[in-house]
């Protein structure tokens, strides 16, 4: 009964707008006049998209003048002079606000309208992502119906999950820059912090499983970072700073030739984190007194863990300070109207610094009982005051490692018309990284600044990528045939450091690795067949044969490497959609397809641990297949309001998700699959335009999802699947009056577990993901040459757990200029 009635109200949702269709259809017959917000595309509905290019791998060209381009019946788009500060071009964007005839390129490979598209498409354009305050760039996909960014790291930290629909885990989605993939090599984490965001001209979010044209990664869906083409001379200063202590700088300059041949885009950008999980607190577990401890004392405060468990907070962890460089260059050749090439290299480097007593010793609130003078024992055992009980001290709890990290990659695409009908595409890239050197167990020492550490190093790790493509138009049909070829090495080494303090000075152990050899070699094809000019049917599948090799991994109880026979895995995802125009102002469309991921290198072959957390690898993982279908639709209706629906479901086999147990208050997490799991949801959202400055939102997601199941956790069946919450609710109100930029934001999430079994019932303890509704706001004022903003977050002060308890309210400062 509750997936009859949520389709029901999917359904009415959606259909319920009919009467109000037909009683307007010669009031729609022209959007743009009706809305007074440009069309993008042809003025034509019936008409094919002109797919004069795709980028990257199969998508169209990230920039302004080629995603957007109008077809052989054009509207006329005036020139647009930045007036936004640091990021505008000298051309309109793309997509100026979130329209349904906005041209989009992900959810198909080809140019097409959002009415045209067979899957539910949000945009994020760069006003929107003016209006929040963005360390990295995950921080730009907030508020979107069906998105979830889950920042459980802190403000600051790069461990960062954005799921899509509630598909958890940074490797289920598919995060992608011009086409590219940024999940990263080895556990498939994007890095945010590459994104230049003064680059980026819009954001396409593409809702549901993709493998048929995108292969893995994308059970989700997929997320297209899409930049801009430089239209002539600009140079940009931008600085940006919050209370919580961070500092973000961008620095960039783009030019063009006056004959258009070439084109350029030189950026830098530094983010300064003054630490973060700033209540990270050192937790102990109390146990019964065996004897005389050497020291009593007092300063602890009794709590529980998230699952009940009685521990003691004894102190807080160092902040972790962080400093990321990012260097970015992108060249853009056009010899001819029909042909394009880009180059794109960047460069992304980030480090903890050196230990100093200042920044990266915790503090403890442990007192001696007799003098109340800071307690003596670090290490060791101590009693707690007259209650019988004992606790181990461990000096590591409070310590915080240097570590570094880096980045490179580059990208070139070639985008190519060979004649009105036939359209090709080539790509390739090169990336190296993660290039990691980072420390996990540190010493027991009772001195803060000596002793051994151990930690891992992943400076090896390459991939390369290619891609061609084809596509060719016919009377009602626009066929995409295309190559795919992958190939990754990870590899990792266990390293000894003399002093835990000198993170360039260690020892590496060849004899202790752990690595994989990953290939995937993958055929795609898909047929958009125009039915009759109301009807198209979207027809694709993806052919992916996956090849994992040389795995091998250190086993740390039996001291030595086990290596593991090759794996081979083939999928077939295939896709079948259809899209019903109503008119030019709605659609209704519906799906089935399937998706599949393998499991990351990291997840088969990585041990991993830090002071209070251990990782284990599971080289047992099999790849996961999500079959999904969904029915929904958008209609613009002409009283300016956009409303949308979709109702969505996805069968897991092979379910691959993370479990984490509390063993004391060490935590151990690993990979496992389920046997089956379901999600079923429902998402809707609205949005009002109010005269010609206000816009109001907002949008609800619903899912119920479930392990249905699990023979190696059979205590799973029928709970929640982990880190996801079953209730997300965002608002928002815009207002724009003459040089000004108003923005108010809301958002609700429920309660999300840990555990399999959801045993992590506790909220308002560490460990936690407690329901929480916070509201934010920014003003932005424009001014001729560039402009100055000031916003506060969590206007409420509302305090909360996402493993770590929150900040609290923020404040953040911006400035940007530009020069002509």
């Amino acid at each position: 009964m509750a997936k009859l009635w949520k389709l029901i109200f999917a359904a009415s949702l959606i259909l319920g707008i009919a009467p109000w269709v037909w009683a307007d259809t010669s009031s729609a017959v022209n959007p743009g006049a009706d809305s007074g917000t440009p069309v993008s595309g042809t003025t034509d509905a019936t008409a094919a998209p002109d797919n004069t290019g795709t980028d990257s791998a199969g998508a169209v060209s990230a920039d302004s003048t080629d995603a957007g381009a109008p077809t052989e019946t054009a509207v006329s788009q005036p020139t647009v002079i930045p007036t936004t500060g640091p990021g505008p071009s000298a051309a309109a964007t793309t997509v100026p606000d979130y329209e349904l005839n906005a041209v989009v390129i992900t959810g198909t490979k080809t140019q097409l309208k959002i009415l045209d598209s067979p899957a539910d498409i949000k945009v994020v354009t760069q006003d929107d992502i003016k209006t929040k305050d963005v360390g990295f760039f995950n921080d730009a996909l907030t508020g979107i119906a069906g998105v979830e960014v889950d920042q459980a790291g802190g403000i600051g930290s790069q461990a960062v999950t954005v799921s899509i629909r509630g598909v958890p885990g940074w490797e289920k989605n598919l995060i992608l820059l011009d086409g590219f993939e940024l999940n990263q090599l080895g556990n498939e984490r994007p890095f945010w912090n590459r994104i230049p965001e003064d680059l980026v001209d819009h954001v396409e979010v593409v809702e549901g499983p993709f493998s048929a044209l995108w292969g893995r990664n994308a059970d989700g869906g997929v997320i297209n970072v899409i930049t801009k083409e430089p239209e002539g001379e600009l140079f940009n200063f931008s600085e940006n700073w919050n209370s919580a202590g961070d500092r973000t700088t961008n620095v960039d300059y783009e030019n063009k030739t006056n004959d258009g041949l070439f084109a350029y885009y030189l950026g830098f950008q530094n983010t300064g984190i003054d630490g973060y999980t700033q209540n990270q607190y050192v937790q102990a577990t109390p146990k019964g007194q065996t004897g005389a401890a050497p020291e009593t004392v007092t300063g602890y405060t009794q709590t529980t863990t998230d699952t009940g468990t009685p521990v003691v907070n004894i102190g807080q962890v160092a902040r972790s300070v962080w400093e990321n460089d990012n260097y970015t260059a992108k060249l853009y050749f056009n010899p001819s109207e029909d042909q394009s090439f880009n180059l794109l290299v960047n460069y992304s480097y980030w480090d903890q610094p050196d230990t100093n007593a200042t920044g990266q010793v915790g503090s403890s609130f442990l007192k001696d009982s007799v003098t109340g003078n800071p307690a003596t024992v670090l290490n060791g055992t101590v009693a707690l005051g007259n209650t019988g009980q004992q606790i181990t001290v461990n000096q590591s709890q409070f310590l915080t490692a240097p570590g570094e990290n880096g980045f490179f990659g580059s990208y070139l695409q070639y985008k190519g018309k060979e004649n009105d009908n036939l359209n090709l595409t080539g790509s390739f890239a090169w990336t190296a990284g993660p290039l990691h050197i980072a420390e996990g167990a540190l010493p027991t020492a009772d001195t803060p600044f000596s002793g051994t550490g151990t930690g891992t190093d992943m400076t090896a790790d390459w991939e390369a990528f290619a891609n061609i493509q084809a596509e060719q138009k016919l009377d009602n049909h626009d066929i995409i045939l295309g190559f795919n070829w992958d190939q990754a090495d990870f590899t990792s080494y266990n390293l000894t450091f003399p002093n835990w303090t000198e993170i360039n000075n260690y020892t590496e152990y060849l004899n202790q690795g752990n690595g994989d050899n990953e290939t995937t070699d993958s055929v795609f094809a898909q047929d958009q067949w125009k039915i009759v000019p109301s009807l198209t049917a979207f027809i694709g599948a993806r052919w992916d044969h996956w090849i994992s090799a040389d795995g091998f991994l250190y086993n740390t109880l039996q001291t030595q490497e086990q290596y593991f026979p090759t794996e081979t895995f083939d999928q077939v995802s295939p896709k079948v959609s259809l899209v019903y125009k109503i008119d030019e102002n709605g659609s209704l469309r519906t799906s089935w397809g399937q998706a599949f991921n393998p499991p990351t290198s990291a997840d088969l072959y990585l041990f991993s641990s830090g002071n209070d957390t251990e990782t284990l690898p599971n080289p047992q993982l099999k790849p996961e297949v999500d079959t999904a279908w969904e029915i929904g639709g958008e209609y613009e209706f002409p009283s300016k309001t956009t409303l949308s629906a979709t109702y969505f479901n996805n069968s897991f086999n092979n379910l691959i998700y993370e479990d984490t147990e509390p063993n004391g208050v060490t935590e151990v997490s690993q990979y496992y699959n389920a046997g089956q799991a379901q999600i079923n949801g429902v998402e809707s959202s609205i949005k009002q335009d109010i005269g010609t400055h206000w816009d109001v939102f907002a949008n609800y997601t619903h899912l119920d999802d479930k392990i249905t199941s699990n023979t190696a956790q059979p205590l799973s069946v029928g709970k929640q699947i982990p880190t996801i919450p079953s209730d997300e609710v965002d608002l928002g109100l815009d207002f724009k009056p003459k040089d000004w930029d108003f923005s108010l934001f809301g958002t609700y999430q429920s309660k999300r577990y840990t555990t399999a079994a959801n045993t992590d019932t506790v909220n308002g303890v560490q460990g936690s993901f407690d329901p929480f509704a916070i509201a934010n706001f920014k003003a932005i004022y424009k001014f001729n040459g560039g402009n100055v903003s000031a916003g506060v977050d969590n206007i409420f002060n509302l305090q909360y757990y996402s493993i770590y308890q929150n900040v609290g309210t923020t404040f953040n400062l911006g400035a940007g200029f530009y020069i002509l």
